[in-house]
């Protein structure tokens, strides 16, 4: 870190530098440095403690909330006008922007399935994904809501576009098994998660948030709207109160990004974060 740097954001905490280890914030890009948060682990006031919480937690939590709100809404929104291709083009150009507008905050996941695949990369602590899950749900609640109301509005010979859509809530196509949409699901999502991970965490991509929403368009397509988000689901669910093929979509999510995970570990992760063959020289 540079000497300059530390002394002028030290000073402005009103701690030592040479006495003070910074204290890591959850922010999962490469170049935006947990060193370069200006509070520290040896600060004890009260007004520190809030403020390690407010940037470790509240703010990221507000952040997944936020994103989330936006994916749920425009997604379903664009769902119900236009069907899956209109869908895969609003879940992929507004993950985009999403990943590049809050990443400096939480890491923009907007997806638990991508919180968990995080958490097993490493790069973020279990309590803190706890918490950015929570967010993604309150989120997901919000944004359909939202969209019901929208949607209510607006009707097709006397039929309500919320009701012609499902309410918003995605099923399996009629003819597809249970096991083929959690097989389906979890590939859509492994591949996504393992997008997130190497572009965003392991390469720090400049470009990543493109990546990742190119990822979402791609797997969205193939599984002709499909979706790989718990949160969506669930908040969709939440307010139509309609729970049919629920556990597809959070079974399916979470056994790709544990694949993904898997993956990122024993593979393709870096010497210092692969889990065995180190490369001591590296």
């Amino acid at each position: 870190m540079d000497p300059n740097y530390l002394q002028l954001i030290s000073k402005q905490a009103g701690v030592d530098p040479e006495l003070k280890e910074p204290v890591k914030t959850g922010i999962h890009f490469k170049d935006m440095a947990d060193e370069k948060t200006p509070f520290y682990h040896a600060s004890t006031s009260t007004t520190d403690r809030c403020l390690r919480i407010f940037l470790k937690y509240v703010r990221p939590a507000f952040a997944e909330m936020t994103g989330s709100f936006s994916y749920v809404w425009v997604g379903t929104l664009a769902y119900a006008y236009g069907g899956p291709l209109w869908a895969a083009i609003a879940y992929g150009v507004t993950l985009t922007f999403l990943v590049a507008t809050f990443a400096g905050i939480s890491g923009s996941h907007i997806n638990p399935a991508i919180t968990l695949g995080v958490i097993i990369a490493g790069e973020c602590e279990l309590l803190q994904g706890f918490v950015y899950v929570l967010a993604q749900l309150v989120g997901g609640i919000i944004g359909a809501g939202l969209a019901q109301m929208s949607l209510t509005a607006a009707e097709n010979n006397g039929t309500t576009l919320y009701d012609l859509s499902n309410r918003g809530v995605v099923r399996l196509p009629n003819g597809m098994g249970d096991l083929i949409g959690v097989v389906i699901v979890a590939t859509m999502t492994c591949l996504l998660v393992l997008t997130f991970i190497m572009t965003a965490i392991e390469q720090g991509t400049p470009i990543s948030s493109v990546a990742i929403g190119f990822a979402v368009f791609g797997v969205t397509m193939a599984g002709n709207g499909l979706i790989t988000n718990p949160a969506q689901e669930f908040g969709t669910a939440v307010v139509a109160n309609l729970w049919s093929d629920q556990w597809i979509f959070w079974v399916g999510p979470l056994l790709g990004a544990l694949a993904a995970g898997a993956l990122y570990r024993f593979i393709f992760a870096s010497s210092d974060k692969r889990l065995f063959l180190k490369d001591k020289y590296q």
